[in-house]
């Protein structure tokens, strides 16, 4: 497996565990087995704007795709997808983001925040699994540790 596979692996891992952690206490509120811990739920969302929209996503528009573009033509229409889900997931953080603020200020407002919730996770879970699937496969084994050199 590639070094850079590795890491964009990795990073999906760390970004699971976020996507659940954002996941289980809306659960837990909605089920009202705990109240909102509004500090908790913006430290989730702060996270998700910096690690994945700022820095996971970034590197795999900057150095992942650009080399499986250049050793796997076929792959373009694929990595566009993707690279238009990545401005879709800042936008859908965007949306989380308002939406949980409102909820902090009106906790009526909470029935808006759980849907948001639930919609950038479904996107996130999709979106994961098809660069686990489709992309990250081809990453692992096609291009060289020369090719890699390349877009450094």
């Amino acid at each position: 497996m590639s070094f850079a596979a590795r890491i964009i692996r990795d990073e999906h891992w760390a970004l699971t565990s976020v996507v659940k952690s954002l996941q289980f206490p809306i659960q837990e509120i909605q089920n009202r087995k705990q109240a909102p811990d509004f500090p908790l739920l913006h430290s989730i969302i702060d996270y998700i704007e910096q690690f994945p929209n700022k820095l996971h996503h970034p590197k795999e528009d900057k150095y992942q795709f650009p080399v499986l573009r250049q050793c796997r033509p076929a792959t373009a229409t694929e990595l566009d997808v993707l690279e238009d889900a990545h401005k879709l997931g800042i936008s859908l953080t965007d949306r989380l983001a308002i939406s949980l603020r409102d909820a902090h200020a009106d906790q009526s407002q909470f029935d808006v925040f759980a849907p948001a919730g639930d919609v950038y996770a479904n996107f996130q879970w999709a979106h994961m699994s098809r660069e686990e699937n489709e992309i990250l496969p081809l990453a692992e084994k096609n291009p060289t540790s020369e090719d890699w050199r390349v877009n450094k």
